[in-house]
């Protein structure tokens, strides 16, 4: 009777001990669950960071009559003189009255910045004169207006032609324009056959 006893109280003992193991075992999991949980709460979330900044981003194709023509990334608000100013600036023959400079870019944009010799708006049978019939105008005595009649004159090459008369004299010959500046041989190619001294 008295082994009985001890038997019961040894597994009393045992069932005890174990499950206080188990029950241990349990907090410690549920400790270490409640901690990650906490990290990963902490974590800050990257992917929409990531995200806003590749969208707040462009890129900028700029070719033509700049120092530094070239893939520009750019940040949003961006107009088309700053993309000018990032590429170094206009070259000598960038035709200034081509773009407007005060528009807004976008993205994946190509912006080319024409010679002032390729900026030909007009198509070459404009040339109106009513002087019976005669359509070629003359250099020497020709205004502004009339001027800008020719393919390829706009008001600043007008000007130009002017200045160089009341600078120069009179022209020799047709040749002579291309003496006046913005005009190179490619647009006196074009007007050639509408001018005369």
């Amino acid at each position: 009777m008295k082994l009985d006893k001890n038997s019961i109280i040894v597994a009393i003992i045992v069932f005890v001990v174990v499950v206080g193991f188990w029950y241990a075992s349990e907090t410690l999991n549920d400790r270490k669950n409640d901690e990650l949980l906490a990290v990963q709460t902490e974590m800050p979330d990257t992917s929409t960071e990531t995200t806003e900044e590749t969208v707040s981003k462009m890129a900028v194709y700029i070719t033509g009559e700049v120092k530094n023509p070239g893939v520009y990334e750019i940040e949003e608000d961006y107009r088309v003189y700053d993309i000018v100013e990032k590429a170094g600036g206009f070259t000598e023959n960038a035709d200034k009255d081509s773009i407007n400079m005060a528009a807004y870019v976008k993205n994946e944009e190509h912006i080319v910045i024409k010679n002032v010799n390729d900026n030909i708006d007009k198509n070459e049978d404009s040339i109106q004169n009513s002087n019976n019939g005669d359509d070629m105008i003359n250099i020497n005595t020709a205004d502004k207006e009339e001027l800008k009649k020719l393919n390829g004159i706009g008001d600043a090459i007008a000007l130009n032609i002017i200045q160089y008369r009341e600078e120069n004299g009179s022209f020799k010959s047709i040749d002579e324009i291309k003496n006046v500046s913005r005009i190179g041989n490619k647009l006196f190619e074009k007007i050639k056959k509408y001018i005369k001294v």
